[in-house]
């Protein structure tokens, strides 16, 4: 066999064999965390029932309000009462987000 066609075979062989390490990955951390996470979803729903039965709250104010208060949390900032008054974007925390781009994003040039 030809150096060329050894080397596709060797390449065709390491990209199957990557294609089923993903595949395999992929089941075992959808058997692990699938239940996990559809538990979860039962009992928030089940929560959101109860709270919906014990308060004056319609559904739609609800689900108006979770949903500003999960886009906030999506940007560090939260609702509740322990959480610190501290500001994401500090100088500190802008520093190295700001380090981070410039190693990661940046080309070295000769």
């Amino acid at each position: 066999m030809h150096s060329v066609g050894k080397s596709w075979l060797l390449l065709t062989g390491f990209v199957f064999f990557y294609v089923i390490y993903l595949l395999f990955g992929a089941l075992v951390f959808s058997s692990i965390e699938r239940p996990v996470e559809d538990k979860l979803r039962h009992d928030i729903e089940r929560l959101k029932e109860e709270f919906l039965n014990q308060s004056c709250v319609n559904a739609a104010s609800l689900e108006l309000f979770l949903n500003k208060v999960l886009t906030a949390s999506k940007y560090g900032v939260s609702v509740l009462r322990n959480s610190s008054g501290r500001s994401n974007w500090d100088l500190a925390s802008s520093m190295f987000f700001a380090n981070t781009l410039v190693t990661t994003v940046g080309q070295f040039l000769e």
